[in-house]
């Protein structure tokens, strides 16, 4: 049979910043699409996005469910309506039922774009009436930490206007055509009275299995609000769920420790998404030697050279991955082999995902080996590039932690075990090479720069993982495709550079790639 991918989570590069876009296709509607406007349909169904996006074919009405994860910086709002609308999430401004969105905390580089997209600049035709703000691309549920806890929330003026336009689209006379303003509670969880339970949120069916019974593709949140979701298990030795705090390092809560974070499963598929949240970054967090995160300089002489990545930083952030690890371990458990049977979904690790997109863009205080060996990804994706105030992202520390040579194995939190380095595929955006007279010397090692990032878990090997009686689930079987469209920052200013990413093709439907893990 031949490849689909039904699942498209689309890093969408926004430089150094956050924007996820994660679909869900209905693939008999997308070949109707291709077939109306006169060209042929291709063999693989895997390869009608792609075709239909070159081919520029419509795709309104192809999209049974979305939801966009934060929307980058204010200046790349319009980027991320362009990649809706390229992929049919939206056409016109509207109330869009089927669109969900999720702010992961709000710091500007992830909340900003979103005021693009959901409010647009109307001017008035009559003479001296003031410009309009109206609503452009209004989702059905928006998902945010809690909207006026004052320790979520920053002090500056862009996050009380975005505050003030969900106030207007969670309003709007009609109701039928409202947006539904989910406050996630501490620890990713939903808001009730007495019992703590983690939201969900659904995103339809994808593939059905052999015996004709749906996969659904279902968000699970993990953590939020500088909280962790402990769940009630043999192996935690918890009997009632409970949240655990993160403990907090600096005077003033860090905003990145209240990140939304999730697991996405379809099948034996799993997505970790967490936001900007870190970790420990240095030996308690199973860093070592140059894979440590250094310590800051000493002394008042040294302060201005703090921002020097070789000479170290401090760490204010606090360590989720440290609370957040061993919770995935218990609430996503292995599969044991006497329960490998045909028609159930099957997990290799404990905690593991097929795919990670690296937290806080690949920070040194982030994406901990600790963490890695908990997750255990073959797929990384990390989203990075400019930003007005640089950052150093992607960092050294975390690129050769997640380098097969460097980093062959990785040490288990707890124990004097070690667990191989599982990645198989390593995807950036684009890196800094040059930036105001500043050159980097970055090295991602085998990772690609690839602009937007997009990853496809193959139906078909999904289907397969729950059929079987015998076969672990793991890399070998889980066949995961990405793919890259080139498009990059502009950076006509000379004092400005990006590195090469991967040379766009000219010809195909696929700008960049596509790779597949395992190879085919």
């Amino acid at each position: 049979m031949a490849d689909s991918a039904r699942l498209e989570i689309h890093i969408i590069n926004v430089s150094q910043g956050d924007s996820v876009l994660i679909i869900n296709r209905d693939l008999d509607k997308v070949a109707a699409a291709i077939t109306k406007v006169g060209w042929k349909v291709p063999d693989k169904p895997i390869d009608y996005v792609p075709f239909a996006v070159a081919k520029n074919v419509s795709l309104l009405g192809t999209v049974k469910k979305a939801l966009l994860i934060d929307g980058g910086d204010s200046s790349y709002g319009e980027d991320v309506v362009n990649m809706l609308k390229r992929h049919g999430v939206v056409d016109g401004p509207g109330f869009y039922k089927d669109l969900y969105m999720m702010v992961s905390h709000f710091h500007a580089d992830h909340q900003a774009g979103l005021h693009t997209v959901l409010m647009d600049k109307e001017v008035s035709k009559v003479k001296g009436k003031k410009t309009q703000i109206v609503p452009r691309f209004i989702p059905g549920k928006m998902f945010v930490n809690p909207l006026y806890d004052k320790a979520s929330v920053p002090k500056n003026q862009i996050f009380p206007a975005f505050r003030r336009i969900l106030e207007e689209i969670s309003s709007l006379s009609r109701k039928s055509k409202r947006t539904e303003i989910v406050e996630v509670q501490p620890g990713g969880t939903e808001a009730h009275p007495t019992l703590i339970t983690p939201l969900e949120i659904g995103l339809g069916d994808g593939v059905s299995d052999k015996d004709g019974k749906a996969i659904p593709i279902t968000i699970k949140m993990v953590a939020s609000g500088q909280q962790v979701y402990v769940p009630a298990t043999v192996k935690s030795g918890v009997t009632a769920a409970y949240l655990k705090d993160v403990p907090q390092k600096a005077s003033a809560v860090d905003m990145n420790d209240r990140s939304l974070c999730f697991v996405l499963t379809y099948g034996s598929f799993r997505y970790f998404g967490g936001g900007d949240i870190a970790g420990d970054g240095r030996a308690l967090g199973g860093n070592e030697g140059t894979k440590a995160m250094p310590d800051p300089p000493k002394g008042k002489k040294n302060k201005k050279k703090k921002k020097n990545k070789k000479l170290g930083s401090s760490n204010s952030h606090g360590d989720v991955e440290t609370v957040l690890g061993p919770s995935l371990e218990w609430g996503f458990p292995a599969t044991k082999l006497g329960d490998y049977v045909a028609g159930v979904d099957k997990y290799p690790y404990s905690g593991g995902c097929t795919v990670m997109k690296a937290s806080h863009h690949a920070s040194a205080s982030s994406v901990d080996t600790y963490f890695l060996a908990t997750v255990r990804p073959f797929v990384v994706a990390i989203s990075c590039g400019f930003k007005a105030r640089p950052h150093d992202h992607p960092t050294q520390q975390v690129l050769d932690r997640l380098d097969k040579t460097l980093s062959a194995q990785w040490g288990v939190r707890g124990s004097k075990k070690k667990v191989d380095n599982s990645v198989k595929g390593l995807y950036l955006t684009e890196v800094i090479q040059k930036r105001k007279g500043r050159t980097y010397d970055t090295d991602v090692h085998d990772g690609l720069l690839l602009g937007d990032i997009v990853i496809r878990p193959v139906d078909e090997s999904i289907v397969d993982a729950r059929a079987s009686s015998t076969v672990v689930p793991g890399p070998e079987v889980i066949k995961v495709q990405v793919y890259g469209t080139g498009d990059k920052t502009d950076t006509v200013d000379t004092d400005n550079r990006l590195f090469d990413g991967v040379t766009v093709s000219k010809t195909g439907h696929y700008p960049i790639g596509p790779y597949f893990h395992p190879s085919s």
